[in-house]
């Protein structure tokens, strides 16, 4: 899965936390993109199993979840670790996070994970 698909299913997940009901125009407006670009991204996700589309509304599959799950607990944890352990604003902890979090191992994040609670 490319750091784009991971994007989506980022946002859909975070939509979904919210909402019931989700549509191409809401993941378009937290994705800031085109509905045509999420037209192009929900094929990629669907023909992966990653979402469900029914009546025009998305749903993440089980795989689905587990994977923006994962995609969105990095952004969390790398944020806090970045404002709460180095000192840096909220604002610059979550631009960097993002920047970084689809290239951050497991292994690292587990690491992160551990130091924060001995911390």
């Amino acid at each position: 899965m490319n750091q784009a698909d991971k994007r989506y299913l980022e946002a859909i997940y975070i939509i979904s936390m919210r909402h019931e009901h989700i549509r191409a125009v809401d993941i378009a407006k937290k994705v800031k993109v085109t509905r045509a670009s999420v037209s192009r991204a929900i094929k990629r996700l669907e023909e992966q199993k990653l979402i469900c589309v029914e009546n025009k509304s998305i749903t993440l599959t089980k795989i689905g979840l587990e994977k923006a799950r994962k995609v969105y607990y990095k952004q969390v944890l790398l944020e806090h670790f970045f404002a709460k352990v180095i000192n840096v604003s909220e604002e610059v902890a979550q631009k960097d996070a993002e920047g970084i979090k689809h290239y951050i191992s497991d292994e690292v994040c587990l690491n992160i994970q551990k130091f924060l609670l001995d911390w």
